[in-house]
């Protein structure tokens, strides 16, 4: 195909096919709620079955597509010998029977599926064959005992979200993972918008490499590959230029586009590049889309109680209990805001400043320290006075209303997400 013609379009080298396939390899970790067990399984796997299980369920799947972070981790350029035997140990993730403590270059592991999703019964279909592949995977004495579908729900399954509205035709299932590596499962029929900056604005289509898989599961493995041998897999940046968005991720360089049409507005991400070290391709065009960014992210979390859950599930879920890299964090959004935000009336940026500072002290690193060596002290000295509660350093709710209170104003909202 003519460069010309597809800009937005790349086929992936050896190096890359080589990080993608350690990647289908690995075994995803699904926790499971309480006393249920966990379940291991290889990705590759894991979305071969849900995508037979989709076709017997008379789903139309048009394609399988790798998203987000971990497309722009297997995109990324790195200086790596013999890739295919150590990008294990950069994964950090499980690898057969062996994990390595080695923290990924990405968080969550997002699966996009094209699908034909025109009424609300269809998404249920696909939520029963999602629930329906996760008993395949049960031990047998657990799986005979006849779990209802209710139950594997809240066991297995962390997020669930159905978006229904003129232009948007989506859900999302995301699995339950207690280190934060939570594998999403994004069924999309119809969307506006399927990235916030050019450097996650990649997807990777899987379905040649998972044919493979399905033709002959063992074809297909780090040892068999090599520089003439390799399958051809494509893929596609949303941002438009793939070659300048590249650069962007390479260089680590910060472009978007209409950051208004993104749900909240983009700023938590946006401030999630500064503190990897990502710099505006242009600081007097990003100051522009900075206020863009917080006009948009009020207008979509409008109450107080909003901004905290929001802020505090985007913490968890990107960070887990980094305290230290959350306190940076919070000081880098604290600037942002504190310097672009313009719609907000004096009261409520103020009230919003006074939340990010709540967590801020909440996280502070000399803090943490100061009650970890207390509680080293205590040991020692096995003082009974002195009681250490993890739990009550930080605590990710509102503290009472009368201990302290916030004035509360409704708005409208200006979407509105459908739950199952």
């Amino acid at each position: 195909m003519p460069e010309s013609q597809h800009q937005h379009l790349q086929t992936l080298n050896y190096d890359q096919v080589g990080k993608l396939v350690e990647l289908l390899e690995t075994c995803v970790e699904i926790h499971g709620y309480g006393n249920l067990p966990t379940l291991q399984i290889p990705l590759k796997e894991l979305l071969r079955k849900v995508s037979h299980n989709l076709k017997d369920g008379n789903i139309n799947l048009h394609n399988i597509r790798l998203n987000g972070g971990t497309a722009s981790y297997i995109l990324k350029q790195q200086q790596h010998q013999n890739c295919y035997k150590k990008n294990y140990q950069q994964q950090g993730l499980t690898t057969g029977h062996h994990r390595v403590g080695v923290k990924p270059n990405y968080n969550d592991i997002d699966l996009v599926f094209n699908v034909d999703m025109s009424n609300d019964s269809q998404a249920q279909v696909i939520l029963t064959t999602i629930l329906k592949t996760i008993i395949e995977y049960l031990p047998d004495t657990m799986a005979q005992q006849g779990f209802q579908y209710y139950m594997l729900k809240k066991a297995y399954l962390i997020k669930l979200v159905k978006v229904f509205n003129g232009t948007n035709r989506w859900s999302l299932i995301s699995f339950r993972n207690h280190y934060g590596r939570n594998v999403e499962f994004k069924f999309v029929d119809t969307i506006e918008r399927q990235f916030q900056f050019s450097v996650d604005s990649f997807q990777i289509l899987l379905d040649s490499i998972l044919s493979l898989y399905d033709y002959k599961l063992t074809l297909i493995d780090s040892h068999y590959l090599s520089h003439n041998f390799y399958p051809t897999v494509i893929a596609e940046c949303l941002y438009g230029d793939f070659h300048l968005a590249s650069q962007h991720l390479d260089q680590k360089i910060i472009a978007t586009k209409k950051p208004e049409e993104i749900r909240g507005g983009g700023l938590l991400k946006y401030c999630s590049l500064l503190l990897q070290g990502y710099k505006p391709e242009s600081e007097l065009q990003m100051g522009i889309m900075a206020r863009y960014m917080c006009s948009r992210f009020f207008i979509d979390f409008t109450r107080l109680e909003q901004q905290e859950e929001r802020l505090v599930s985007y913490l968890d879920c990107h960070f887990h209990h980094d305290y230290p890299v959350k306190y940076k964090y919070l000081l880098i959004l604290k600037s942002v805001i504190k310097r672009n935000t313009v719609c907000l009336m004096d009261l409520e940026r103020r009230q919003t400043l006074r939340l990010i500072n709540k967590l801020i002290y909440q996280y502070n690193p000399r803090k943490h320290e100061f009650y970890a060596i207390a509680h080293q002290h205590q040991q020692h000295h096995h003082y009974p006075s002195f009681h250490y509660r993890p739990h009550d350093v930080v605590n990710h709710y509102l503290p009472s209303s009368s201990y302290y209170s916030y004035p509360q104003y409704h708005y409208q909202q200006h979407r509105q997400h459908h739950y199952y």
